[in-house]
């Protein structure tokens, strides 16, 4: 019995087994592929709003120098706002929509290692050719 179950919450299944992944964006596509997500998995009821409208906001992701710097607040906040009008639901959420952030950085980091170090590798084979 999970926690959720124990309490009374129900929570949502979120299917991300193999082979539901083509309509994901690449950097998802990648994710999967190398192996850290191979099964579905449970989001709490009180998370599924957050959740609803990051993945919404998907395509809203700030770029520096560096990569990924974080989700458009401003583009977030105007999906938030009329769906959710009180103030304090609207915290809640963006508290919410912070770890699911802070996670997803975490993975893109993760993957620009990855192409960083094959392409270093890449080069280091090409001076020895």
């Amino acid at each position: 019995m999970t926690d959720a179950e124990f309490f009374g919450v129900p929570d949502r299944k979120v299917s991300v087994a193999p082979g539901d992944e083509t309509d994901r964006p690449e950097w998802y596509q990648a994710y999967l592929s190398n192996g850290r997500l191979k099964e579905d998995f449970r989001v709490w009821h009180d998370a599924g709003p957050a959740l609803d409208i990051f993945l919404f906001c998907q395509t809203q992701w700030r770029h520096g120098y560096n990569g990924v710097t974080g989700l458009d607040y401003t583009a977030v906040m105007a999906v938030i706002a009329p769906r959710y009008p009180y103030p304090p639901e609207q915290v809640e959420i963006m508290d919410d929509i912070h770890l699911f952030e802070r996670g997803a950085m975490t993975a893109f980091n993760e993957l620009r290692k990855i192409a960083e170090d094959k392409a270093e590798a890449e080069r280091e084979r090409a001076k020895q050719r």
